[in-house]
């Protein structure tokens, strides 16, 4: 069944995270190219599917699939969007790096590489059927831009999502086992986030001068490649002299968080209070796997918050 409009609206605003995404090429596997076939069978006159997913800048068509958009007489147009090296690592260090084994400094070493933005846009310009790739930075407002590239003046207007704050990360780091949270299952600090009420923030910056400098210099070269993707020509003429790609010192006033002094005393005191008001007024939320004890873990938080300077205040 493929969902489009106000169902797929809809679906985004019942899952935890608040959106829905295409899957990953990985996880279509055969089913990709029927999908594909169905999708077009659905297809009203004048309408145009769009396939969003930010894990396919990464990946590659299955070799048999490889020219299934000619295969299938499909026009594709891709819009991409890149992000600054150091900001890609750090961001994607509390989404994924953090719930696994390498430290900060191995995770950069490892992902620094996979942030040469040309290597996946070569790769896709040349599949066969796709007719456009444009590509825009993640700062020159990718909403705008989208409708731009779509030739849409629709006033749709949808909030980005953001990060969990520092001091959730914090709670979760701090509980046994994270309470299940894994790089590849998040469902709980999106469910923490939507639920607690959490605003959402930029993510605590880690990269120090060693760290800086082991993803500029891994990088530099590839922005000069970068810049032919870009069809702005104010665009592409700034993109080779953006100091977020090529300079070290851009980062030196950003202020500097190191693990274990994410959050203050007052942002841990905070996000326990309202983890603990939430828990005790919802002791069994549908959404929490029946295997926590949340007994256990609404002793914990008020602990938390008794640790902190005061009892908790209903």
């Amino acid at each position: 069944m493929c969902l489009s409009g106000r169902q797929l609206k809809k679906l985004g605003r019942k899952s935890h995270s608040g959106f829905v995404s295409t899957l990953s090429l990985s996880a279509l596997g055969k089913n990709f190219e029927i999908g594909l076939q169905n999708i077009l069978a659905q297809l009203k006159p004048g309408e145009i599917p769009i396939l969003s997913s930010e894990a396919w800048m990464h990946q590659r068509l299955p070799e048999n699939m490889h020219n299934v958009f000619e295969r299938l007489d499909i026009d594709v147009e891709i819009f991409a969007v890149v992000r600054p090296p150091v900001e890609y690592i750090n961001s994607s260090w509390w989404q994924w790096g953090v719930w696994s084994k390498p430290g900060i400094c191995q995770y950069t070493e490892w992902q620094a590489p996979a942030t040469m933005w040309h290597q996946y846009l070569s790769y896709w310009e040349q599949v066969p059927g796709v007719s456009r790739l444009d590509v825009i930075d993640i700062r020159d407002a990718p909403l705008e831009s989208f409708k731009k590239f779509l030739g849409a003046s629709d006033n749709w207007n949808e909030a980005f999502n953001l990060g969990s704050s520092a001091a959730l990360i914090d709670f979760l780091l701090s509980q046994p086992g994270h309470l299940g949270r894994t790089p590849n299952f998040p469902e709980i600090e999106f469910c923490l986030n939507r639920y607690v009420n959490q605003p959402p923030c930029t993510k605590p910056f880690l990269m120090g001068s060693k760290l800086l400098e082991i993803a500029i210099n891994a990088t530099k070269d590839s922005v000069y490649q970068n810049q032919r993707f870009f069809s702005n020509p104010a665009w592409r003429e700034a993109h080779i002299t953006d100091p977020a790609y090529t300079s070290i010192e851009y980062y030196q006033g950003r202020e500097l968080r190191r693990m274990g002094n994410i959050a203050s005393s007052q942002e841990q005191y905070d996000i326990r209070v309202a983890l603990a008001k939430y828990f005790t007024s919802n002791p069994r939320p549908d959404w929490l796997p029946a295997s926590y004890d949340i007994s256990k873990l609404v002793k914990e938080v008020e602990a938390g918050v008794r640790e902190f300077g005061t009892d908790l205040k209903t």
